[in-house]
């Protein structure tokens, strides 16, 4: 494979022009698209087109007789769709599907419709106390707003309120019962969250905490449904709280911390999931909007998490993802390690670099790319495609890598990697080939 073979007609026609019987000196020299035959005693030009015409109808000859020269028609299809543009990919997660996907019982719509109910009185009426006391009564609902970072910190849009909708007064404390809705300004999403039978004590203020659970799953669509995120939270069949989302205040009523348990799903058009040996791990089930539960599907590319903060001004978010093929890319896999969920207006994952076409297309908002959204990896495995192996070996070949970013655009990043198949390893459609430097700049699902 080290010979090039294409060559060696091209040489022998070569050898027998200059085999021609002419006793001259001759100089041989490129004019454009001819070359220039100089000699003593005249002057002949011969256009370079009839020598590789020639040639061309020896190497055809030579194909059709079983000379060695083989094509690998696999590795000629497209390994992407260009009628798939930027940011044109199907979205599955659509506001319709997702609104099939999460129906919300009875039960809980009442609790949901009470507390939307006791906010807007609040706020159309500024309803507005500094501190939970039992030493008064006061006109009911009544709310406590606050930065959901504890202070009006500058570029913070996310805030917290309690509304107080029902006080019992004993002999040494009150007994109230809460709402409180958590507006996350960089998600566009309202969380809603209640406790009952909280204490407050005569002097003001709250005995101890209080925690304060979800009230139901809250499905969050980005990347133009692309990709679906879901805080988990509700109640159990005993009519409890799950507990799986909730936050905390102290006796002030200020938030402590607020932990999180979260669900993400990357759409099945864009990406299905593989084994850790690189086949598509759920054949039979890649079409999407199957009408299968979303949250906590493996058939999905994605993952759950958890995570307990006193700040969510910046959600950066480590999460594993299993390998995955791109509908945009088949046959590569990709396994992102450590990867970072950016929920972030405010920062993005360290070390990050955009590709140049971003700018080049205006992908990212001039001087606010922090505002972007995606999944960044540091660490990166690539699965070539099947048509390389090794000798005698099933095992998909896996490359490493470094800087991978998977949003609504698509995958993007720039590998190189070297002595990667020795020529005594690899095997192409029983071929022998050595591969000895790959390298890839990958943009938004295209090869550069």
């Amino acid at each position: 494979m080290k010979t090039n073979l294409l060559f060696l007609p091209l040489a022998l026609w070569c050898t027998l022009l200059w085999g021609t019987a002419k006793p001259i000196d001759s100089l041989i020299k490129k004019e454009g698209t001819s070359i220039a035959v100089i000699d003593s005693t005249k002057s002949t030009k011969t256009d370079i087109s009839l020598v590789l015409e020639q040639w061309q109808n020896q190497r055809l000859q030579k194909e059709q007789h079983g000379t060695k020269v083989r094509k690998f028609p696999q590795l000629d299809v497209p390994n992407f769709d260009l009628s798939n543009g930027i940011g044109q990919n199907v979205a599955e997660f659509s506001p319709e599907y997702v609104a099939q996907q999460f129906q919300v019982d009875e039960e809980t719509q009442k609790v949901l419709e009470k507390a939307q109910r006791v906010f807007q009185i609040i706020e159309e009426e500024q309803r507005f106390i500094q501190i939970m006391t039992g030493q008064q009564a006061v006109e009911l609902p009544v709310g406590i707003r606050q930065n959901i970072a504890g202070s009006a910190e500058q570029g913070s849009n996310s805030f917290i309120t309690l509304g107080i909708f029902r006080m019992e007064y004993h002999a040494t404390y009150t007994e109230v019962d809460l709402f409180a809705k958590v507006e996350l300004g960089e998600l566009n999403t309202e969380l809603m969250f209640s406790a009952t039978n909280v204490r407050i004590s005569k002097s003001g203020g709250i005995y101890e905490e209080a925690q304060l659970n979800l009230l139901t799953d809250v499905p969050v669509g980005r990347g133009g449904g692309q990709w679906l995120l879901t805080f988990l939270g509700g109640l159990d069949p005993s009519g409890q709280a799950d507990g799986q989302t909730y936050l905390t205040i102290d006796c002030e009523g200020k938030v402590k911390e607020i932990a999180i348990s979260a669900d993400v799903r990357i759409a099945k058009t864009v990406a299905v999931p593989l084994t850790e040996d690189g086949n598509v791990k759920y054949p039979s089930r890649t079409t999407p909007q199957s009408q299968e539960s979303v949250v906590g599907n493996d058939s999905y590319v994605g993952a759950g998490f958890s995570l307990t903060t006193s700040n969510i001004n910046d959600l950066l978010i480590q999460i594993d993802l299993p390998p995955f093929e791109l509908k945009a890319l088949p046959n590569w896999g990709f396994k992102m390690q450590n990867t970072v969920l950016d929920l972030s207006d405010t920062a993005n994952a360290a070390n990050m670099d955009f590709p140049e076409l971003y700018t080049a297309q205006n992908l990212l908002v001039p001087g606010n790319e922090n505002l972007w959204r995606g999944f960044f990896a540091e660490a990166v495995q690539i699965y070539l495609p099947p048509e390389f192996s090794k000798r005698s070996s099933e095992d998909r070949i896996v490359i490493g890598a470094h800087n991978l970013l998977l949003d609504n655009f698509g995958v993007s990043g720039d590998f190189f990697a070297t002595q990667i198949i020795g020529l005594d390893e690899g095997e192409a459609n029983k071929w022998q080939f050595s591969l000895d430097s790959l390298g890839v700049d990958l943009q938004v699902n295209r090869f550069m």
